[in-house]
């Protein structure tokens, strides 16, 4: 009754439609190429660095794919006011 019910975002966009984590990865490395000294939270690259080239970037695959680079050196995430910016590796 009267509950929330939360949505999984992906499963706004049919599956063919939603970008893959390698993708979304590639536009991350490739910004960080461009402005090596960029930080943001996965919000802000989901909407800023990813959103505008990658069609069907969802926030979750954002964060996957954040979670790639990482894996692979290629991006940290620094704590900041109990929020996580993810940036190149200092």
């Amino acid at each position: 009754m009267g509950g929330v019910v939360m949505v999984d975002p992906s499963r706004l966009v049919p599956d063919r439609q939603v970008a893959p984590i390698a993708t979304i990865a590639a536009a991350i490395a490739a910004h960080l190429e461009r402005c090596p000294n960029s930080s943001d939270t996965v919000d802000g690259i989901q909407l800023w660095w990813v959103g505008p080239l990658v069609p069907g970037a969802t926030l979750e695959n954002t964060f996957l794919a954040l979670q790639l680079l990482e894996r692979q050196g290629l991006v940290e995430r620094s704590d900041l006011a109990g929020r996580s910016l993810w940036h190149r590796p200092r």
